[in-house]
């Protein structure tokens, strides 16, 4: 049984949820959601692949160190 979230209303910034239980979709798919807060933020954040990098890359503040599920 599915939840309903006021991502809006709570003021919640990012909100990811699973569908594969409620809907009864395919494992692995995400529903997100997030506000323009949230995307500045992420927007900030930078990665460059190994072999392209700089070497100075992983001591940055704002260093990613994987691309895996990142929204930027």
């Amino acid at each position: 049984m599915g939840a309903p979230v006021k991502a809006d209303e709570w003021k919640i910034d990012a909100v990811v949820g699973g569908s594969q239980k409620c809907l009864g979709a395919l494992p692995g798919m995400s529903l997100v959601t997030f506000n323009d807060r949230f995307a500045d933020e992420i927007n900030k954040r930078k990665r460059s692949e190994l072999g392209v990098r700089g070497e100075d890359a992983q001591t940055a503040a704002n260093f990613v160190p994987s691309n895996y599920l990142d929204l930027t």
